[in-house]
């Protein structure tokens, strides 16, 4: 069931995007973000639960969206499902979405799906802060402790998130808070 799922979601995003016929396809986190909701509105019934059925190719709930099918064209959107929490009167579907474009990541937001039937809100941290670089001075150091001849002006590819990684997730008031432990790194978004 789980790669049926995956397929639906690889064709959603050819069909948010054009086609697949389309020489280009674009994407950004509010295609991501529109992505979501749609999958929710049109395959489950607007029941947001579904989000943690839906799994990557490593198992994890996530929620991908490819942009091209060559890795050195594409913009790819993977919003790894942290944590499910309650909001105020609803439930927050807290998400981590990492953006890889020609095959380097290029940024990390944290994202929030409010869920307080009927509404779905969205709520959108920044992804180019402190987090952000504290997690990528991380993986770099990680990828070039395990590959020591690698010259140090080599780029080395970074996918999100990496195998393995962990990331948790702290509601205090008004403010969610997504952690790395193994860096450091920390992403907010505030809930208005």
């Amino acid at each position: 069931m789980r790669p049926t799922i995956c397929f639906i979601l690889f064709l959603l995003g050819l069909t948010v995007l054009g086609g697949c016929g389309s020489p280009t396809r674009r994407l950004d986190l509010a295609k991501w973000r529109s992505g979501v909701t749609d999958y929710i509105n049109n395959h489950a019934n607007g029941d947001p639960a579904v989000l943690g059925d839906i799994t990557d190719a490593q198992g994890r709930c996530a929620f991908v969206m490819l942009g091209h099918p060559e890795p050195d064209k594409a913009a790819d959107y993977h919003g790894l499902l942290v944590d499910v929490q309650p909001i105020g009167d609803g439930t927050g579907y807290i998400y981590l979405v990492g953006c890889v474009k020609k095959a380097k990541l290029t940024s990390v937001n944290s994202a929030v799906l409010l869920a307080d039937p009927p509404h779905l809100r969205w709520h959108i941290g920044k992804g180019d802060g402190a987090g952000f670089k504290t997690y990528l001075a991380h993986t770099e150091e990680q990828w070039r402790s395990l590959h020591p001849g690698a010259l140090e002006s080599q780029p080395f590819y970074c996918g999100f998130p990496l195998a393995g990684e962990q990331f948790t997730a702290a509601v205090s008031g008004n403010t969610v808070t997504i952690t790395h432990p193994a860096s450091g790194a920390k992403w907010t978004v505030g809930i208005r």
